[in-house]
């Protein structure tokens, strides 16, 4: 294993949860609409029986669509219990089959229901240095994944590469606080701030630490009123930020090309801003190595996915999918192991890795029992 740089990614394998059994609440709207409009219809069906001349016939029609009538109130039934689940707890979807797995876009307008495999990969072979099973996005996975890496490794720093689906400040802090040098791509401009020429982008504006001011390239100063807010984003971390703008804005000659807006242009700056900065700019100086990340991490998964064809997995729950999963990536570092030393050398490693193992094991033993009830330890 390379212990100085790995790369971080997740990918998407199906759940034991057919997207039919995955209710979030628009779906729930939808379905309840719906037996709503059908009730209405059959209401309609039993008017126009008892309006019927032939009283047998309409008899017999008047039952088959009570009987459908009572279905459809099982189903609403059902429908109102899952929207009530929704309401109590935290979760934004349900599944009935695998209640832990949950629906996720896999690429474009495509979603399945699945789990969302997380995996640091070393930079030298490919070889997975950790892994965990998770049912979430991969913007809070970072700085964990990471940790367990490390401690993997046994190294007290190391650098990461991930893409821009984990670049969250808050995650960028933590790293850097547990050791973690991060490259991680950051999100594209937003529509808004394509508008703007690229000479009065954000970056173009010169923060000032001391006196907690921006100057703009025409060398207007941008102060703040102190006051922080908090920004919601759903799916991801809350932060609090600050606003800077000045008056200057007002008269200048080139406001068109700074803002859309009709009033100041304004500078919004995150609590994890210097964090951030410092991420974008080791990315945007090691273009090369960044490259190197799709190559890094995406070997296991082409392998495992593509290869093996592990695209779903066979068991239910977290826990489970977690313990399939860790068989398969053994399997693949066994595999990747033999095309790097070949079957002799591994057979050789391992075979002195046993008896280290049973060194130290003997060790133990002693130190804990004495050397009387090393061989009846040994046995049991």
């Amino acid at each position: 294993f390379s212990n100085e740089l790995i790369a971080v990614d997740g990918t998407k394998i199906r759940a034991q949860n057919n997207n039919k059994n995955n209710f979030n609440e628009a779906r729930i709207k939808k379905h309840l609409t719906y037996i709503d409009n059908k009730a209405e219809s059959y209401i309609r069906e039993l008017n126009d029986c008892d309006m019927a001349e032939d009283k047998q016939a309409s008899e017999l029609k008047k039952k088959e669509v009570h009987q459908k009538m009572e279905a459809l109130k099982q189903r609403k039934q059902k429908y109102e219990q899952l929207k009530t689940e929704l309401t109590k707890g935290e979760a934004t979807q349900v599944s009935l089959t695998d209640p832990e797995s949950r629906s996720v876009k896999l690429k474009d307008n495509i979603a399945e229901v699945a789990y969302n495999i997380q995996a640091a990969t070393d930079s030298k072979h490919s070889l997975i240095a950790e892994f965990d099973t998770i049912n979430v996005n991969d913007q809070n996975q970072l700085s964990g994944m990471a940790s367990k890496a490390m401690e993997a490794l046994e190294v007290k720093q190391i650098t990461v590469l991930a893409d821009k689906g984990y670049h969250v400040g808050k995650q960028l802090l933590i790293c850097r606080e547990q050791g973690v040098t991060t490259l991680v791509a950051y999100p594209d401009r937003t529509p808004r701030s394509n508008q703007i020429d690229p000479a009065y982008q954000t970056d173009q504006f010169a923060y000032d630490l001391i006196n907690d001011t921006y100057t703009c390239p025409e060398g207007a100063i941008l102060t703040t009123n102190n006051t922080v807010n908090q920004k919601i984003r759903k799916g991801r971390t809350t932060y609090l930020f600050k606003t800077y703008g000045t008056k200057q804005c007002k008269g200048c000659p080139v406001k068109s090309l700074c803002t859309s807006a009709k009033g100041p242009r304004q500078i919004e700056r995150s609590q994890y801003q210097e964090v951030i900065d410092e991420n974008n700019k080791r990315v945007n100086n090691n273009a090369e190595l960044f490259k190197k990340r799709q190559q890094i991490v995406e070997h296991p998964f082409g392998t495992v996915k593509r290869g093996w064809g592990y695209n779903y997995t066979l068991l239910r729950s977290i826990k489970k999918v977690n313990g399939e999963v860790a068989i398969i990536f053994t399997m693949y570092n066994l595999r990747r192991s033999i095309t790097i030393l070949d079957v002799p050398e591994l057979i050789n490693r391992l075979r002195k890795w046993k008896l280290a193992f049973y060194s130290l094991k003997k060790a133990l033993i002693r130190a804990l029992f004495g050397n009387r009830n090393i061989e009846m330890c040994l046995r049991a």
